[in-house]
């Protein structure tokens, strides 16, 4: 998309980018009372390799919720993704910190379900730090760590054992309508 501008300025631009554009503190992950490791996958077609169904944590939508943070707890979330495809993985409600990526043994991870990592870890991008996030893009053979505190809207009352859904999705329009969308709730 491009936006051509041809009407002329009416005054001096006095526009400027102030020093600082959001406060922020970085989460401490020591604070983190879980960490989720949360398998992408896909399923191709086998006559033309085409992805016919997509999962986030090998799950269907309609599949029982299992992710379920405490209202304001902090959690960390490691994206798994098993795919040749890079997913923008979006979560409703919350900003988070990206922490960093790391190449695993995707093969042996489908297999077993264990991690074994196959280089260090990598600090994130510089346009994901330090900054807070509600999107993050996941490589093919990376696990990605993201850090986000689980707060409820301001004025939500909330009782204990109350819960609040939302959704966390691959943020490819195609994707998310193809199962790589699953709601998660908030308990309060």
């Amino acid at each position: 998309m491009l936006f051509t501008v041809t009407k002329p300025l009416a005054g001096a631009d006095t526009s400027s980018v102030p020093e600082t554009l959001v406060p922020f503190s970085p989460l401490d992950p020591a604070h983190a009372v879980r960490e989720r490791t949360l398998a992408l996958t896909e399923m191709d077609r086998p006559s033309d390799g085409y992805t016919m169904i997509g999962q986030l944590d090998n799950k269907h939508w309609d599949d029982p919720i299992t992710e379920d943070p405490r209202a304001g707890s902090m959690e960390i979330w490691s994206f798994a993704n098993t795919t040749g495809d890079v997913h923008p993985m979006h979560l409703h409600l919350v900003q988070f910190q990206a922490l960093n990526r790391q190449p695993f043994d995707t093969k042996a991870y489908l297999q077993n379900g264990k991690l074994i990592f196959t280089n260090i870890p990598m600090l994130p991008e510089s346009n994901e730090r330090p900054a807070w996030k509600d999107t993050v893009k996941t490589y093919s053979g990376y696990i990605t760590r993201v850090i986000a505190r689980f707060d409820l809207p301001a004025g939500t009352l909330a009782k204990p054992g109350d819960e609040f859904r939302y959704v966390w999705h691959c943020h490819v329009f195609e994707h998310e309508d193809n199962e790589m969308m699953r709601p998660y709730k908030i308990v309060g």
